[in-house]
């Protein structure tokens, strides 16, 4: 069985080295890992990555803008009116078959009355967004991984890996903890490559 994007769904991703094939042909030496929650990180709630703005930007490139108007009243920092602020990061979305596609809207926002960051907007616009971030598809794809390196032209990519489609998920290494945002792990292609 085949998907739309040409992998076999029977085996998917079964390696470490294939995500760095995938990541490498785009010009990454390194993607941020993280397994995402069973009921939340998805097109409408929004990923969570953590809770401060400069560990994002620190590590994907990002333009600074004010977002709209915070409306919360009922969280310990509320401010009624104080504008969020959003990182807008240049992304694409990898497929298996190592196409790229833009997703323009992609940005980072700074909820600062929660306070949290989140990934939102990464599916808006794009031409073939990945189907186990749909709020109504996640529950069949199982557990799933996102996986987002930068390119040598500060492009940020992403790729999503789940139990349903990719061996890989049910053996995937533990890595260690990404110093700038702990929700976070890393994986590096430059050095030592961790094989499961």
């Amino acid at each position: 069985m085949h998907s739309a994007l040409g992998h076999d769904l029977d085996v998917g991703i079964q390696t470490i080295e294939e995500v760095q094939g995938l990541f490498e042909r785009h010009g990454v030496s390194q993607v941020y890992v993280k397994q995402l929650a069973l009921k939340q990180d998805n097109e409408k709630n929004q990923i969570y990555l953590g809770s401060g703005l400069d560990g994002a930007t620190n590590l994907f490139p990002a333009t600074i803008v004010r977002g709209n108007a915070s409306e919360s009243t009922e969280k310990r920092k509320s401010a009624a009116g104080r504008p969020k602020v959003e990182a807008r990061i240049d992304f694409a979305w990898l497929d298996h078959g190592g196409m790229l596609h833009d997703a323009p809207y992609a940005r980072i926002i700074d909820y600062f009355q929660y306070p949290e960051i989140r990934f939102s907007g990464f599916m808006r616009g794009c031409d073939d967004p990945p189907d186990p971030l749909r709020r109504n598809n996640q529950a069949q794809y199982g557990t799933r991984i996102l996986l987002l390196g930068v390119s040598n032209t500060e492009r940020t990519i992403g790729l999503v890996i789940t139990e349903a489609t990719d061996e890989l998920v049910s053996r995937f290494p533990d890595l260690p903890k990404c110093p700038a945002l702990p929700s976070l792990r890393v994986l590096s292609f430059a050095g030592r490559v961790v094989v499961p």
